[in-house]
């Protein structure tokens, strides 16, 4: 059968649309439109350990994802999820700020 381009072009986006929609409705279920990441923490560090301090937040912020995958939609689960992770964040950032310099008892 041949049809023309036009048409073969408008069934395949209309495909694609029906596709990518429920998807994107589903991926904003639940989600207030903040996450961790988007949050503006205090926390700044001297420029020495600001690489160690983004590889602490990023797997703090892993860990909190797989968190919040356990809970589903759960509004509990999901606060409880937050609570921790800025626990986390707070205890690494002050661990981070205390640690001793590696030749500094010399």
């Amino acid at each position: 059968m041949n049809t023309p381009f036009p048409a073969k072009t408008t069934s395949i986006l209309l495909s694609i649309c029906l596709f990518l929609l429920p998807a994107a409705i589903c991926f904003g279920l639940g989600n207030s439109g903040e996450t961790a990441a988007d949050e503006k923490t205090p926390y700044t560090v001297p420029a020495d350990k600001a690489r160690k301090w983004a590889g602490l937040k990023n797997v703090a912020l892993r860990d909190y994802d797989v968190c919040q995958e356990h809970c589903g939609y759960e509004q509990a689960c999901l606060d409880k999820c937050k609570t921790a992770y800025k626990q986390r964040l707070d205890r690494e950032y002050n661990m981070l700020l205390n640690e001793k310099e590696a030749g500094s008892d010399k």
